[in-house]
C-alpha cells in the first residue's frame, strides 16, 4: 500500500534518497555532474513528500519557496522497479 509524507529536508527517508539519486546522478552526468551538482542543495526546503510502499520509502519529491509564489518542484528521487 502506498502512503505519502508530508515533510521538510530534515527528513533522514529524504536526505537518504536524495544521496541515492546524486550517486546515479553522477554515473549519468559523467564530467559535467560538478557543474549540476551545485543546484541539488536540499537544506532547508519546507515541502517534501516521501513515498513509501509497504513502509519502504521509494520515491521523492520537494518544492522549493512559497505555495502561493513561483517555485520550482522537483522528483528528487526514485527507486526503479
Amino acid at each position: 500500500m502506498y502512503k505519502l509524507k508530508r515533510t521538510n529536508s530534515n527528513n533522514l527517508d529524504f536526505q537518504k534518497l536524495v544521496v541515492e539519486l546524486d550517486i546515479d546522478l553522477a554515473i549519468r552526468d559523467g564530467e559535467e555532474h560538478a557543474f549540476f551538482a551545485q543546484y541539488n542543495k536540499i537544506s532547508a526546503i519546507n515541502y517534501v513528500v516521501v513515498l513509501y510502499d509497504n513502509e519502504k520509502d521509494v520515491g521523492c519529491g520537494s518544492q522549493t519557496g512559497q505555495p502561493d509564489q513561483r517555485t520550482g518542484r522537483h522528483i528528487r528521487g526514485a527507486h526503479p522497479r
